[in-house]
């Protein structure tokens, strides 16, 4: 079978990551479906229910990270947030997102981070640990 060119472009469904490094993978699905217009977006969270919620804004406001877009998908980084709830996991974590109104009118894209689809890569390496 001869060569085919192959695209590096995953496709599939919108889905948010909870990352390694302290910051939160969007899927290019949901980079298209939720985030086209986003200049950034505002966190959310429930403790008691352990769900994140992320409000896409077209403009920066003073509650608001920045959204960095890339051919894979667009991250945000608001790590001191992530650490604060514990959030930062050991592996990187796919969630499948739905949408939630809050307030009557607030619409969410939102994850249970009690219940990843998936995971990918490695744990960080605890660079004191003894070999």
């Amino acid at each position: 079978m001869p060569f085919e060119k192959v695209s590096g472009r995953a496709s599939g469904d919108a889905t948010i990551s909870l990352r390694k490094s302290g910051g939160i993978g969007i899927s290019t699905a949901a980079m298209e479906q939720w985030f086209e217009d986003a200049e950034g977006a505002e966190i959310y969270f429930d403790e008691e229910e352990r769900r994140l919620g992320l409000k896409p804004v077209e403009e920066s406001t003073d509650d608001s990270y920045s959204l960095s877009r890339s051919n894979s998908g667009g991250s945000i980084v608001p790590m001191s947030i992530l650490k604060r709830y514990d959030l930062v996991p050991e592996i990187t974590q796919k969630y499948e997102p739905e949408i939630e109104k809050i307030n009557g009118d607030t619409e969410l894209i939102t994850i249970s981070v009690e219940d990843p689809v998936g995971t990918y890569g490695s744990p960080a390496e605890n660079e004191d640990e003894e070999e």
